[in-house]
């Protein structure tokens, strides 16, 4: 098939395709050039160009509406438009523009976001950002943001971590809702981990360490407290129920069963029932001896 220079613009049926390649081998076309000025079209509905090196502009047949992919680098794609804000949208349905559920990479008043939306008949979506097992997961219906990660022996599933830090007003990790009740309770910080089976040993619902040396102070998962020093202020202070109360002068412990033996350096000061109803004062050692100080009479 010889080569062939068309002056347009032109259109072409698909009569006059089928009469004028009938019986043609097109195998020998190597490529198709269109004039700098030239586009792509389907008539009412696309117009396909390349505005200039690398880039290809997809418009509507009006040409009011464009989004262009660019060539930036060898394996680089990108999606830009001078100073226009880029989207992309991935459906998960589409029944309208009006109906839908989707997620979008975007920008939006100069915030970079990843987003799922929905429309109409369709439903809010969770957005789950998993790398290799370990997920964070953002619910809109519950209103949760959970991190998790199933089945790992890792020592750390979460950790929030910081370098050379040195501002002289540190807060590395701060907790502060702002809440507006008319009525009912809240808790800022909820530690509630699930027990299917636990090893030998101590075992924590908070431990505070400097430089991963030894606890400062801790709370087992009996609700046991142990720190290094204790001061009060002004007034009194109380833990519990009632269990234990510090007051002017005076020190008040309720019964209690035995916790486990606390870490090495330290004891523990509690009362409990001697099985017969009657209040004993006893220590419990690192070795997980227990000393009685005194038995109620």
């Amino acid at each position: 098939m010889g080569n062939n220079i068309f002056q347009g613009p032109f259109n072409i049926t698909s009569g006059a395709i089928n009469a004028a390649l009938a019986g043609k081998d097109l195998s020998g076309l190597a490529s198709l050039n269109i004039a700098t000025a030239g586009y792509y079209g389907w008539s009412g509905l696309t117009v396909l160009r390349s505005p200039s090196s690398g880039v290809l502009a997809l418009r509507n047949f009006a040409e009011t509406i464009s989004t262009e992919m660019v060539a930036e680098a060898s394996d680089t794609l990108a999606l830009r438009r001078s100073t226009n804000s880029q989207a992309f949208r991935l459906y998960n349905t589409f029944t309208d523009g009006s109906n839908y559920e989707r997620g979008e990479v975007s920008w939006s008043g100069n915030v970079f976001q990843i987003a799922s939306g929905s429309a109409g008949t369709g439903l809010s979506r969770k957005l789950r950002i998993n790398g290799g097992g370990s997920i964070i997961d953002v619910d809109p219906i519950a209103g949760l943001t959970s991190v998790f990660r199933d089945g790992t022996s890792s020592p750390t599933q979460f950790a929030v971590l910081g370098n050379g830090i040195v501002s002289t007003a540190i807060l590395h990790t701060r907790l502060a809702p702002t809440i507006n009740q008319a009525s009912g309770t809240y808790c800022v910080l909820d530690i509630n981990p699930t027990e299917t089976a636990i090893g030998a040993g101590p075992h924590y619902l908070i431990r505070g360490r400097v430089g991963g040396g030894g606890d400062v102070f801790n709370v087992d998962r009996t609700g046991a407290v142990a720190g290094r020093s204790l001061t009060l202020s002004t007034g009194d202070f109380a833990l519990g129920s009632g269990n234990f109360f510090l007051g002017t002068s005076l020190m008040v412990l309720g019964e209690r069963a035995d916790p486990g033996a606390p870490s090495a350096n330290f004891g523990y000061l509690y009362c409990r029932d001697n099985g017969s109803g009657k209040t004993q004062i006893v220590a419990r050692f690192p070795t997980g001896a227990i000393q009685v100080i005194a038995t109620e009479p």
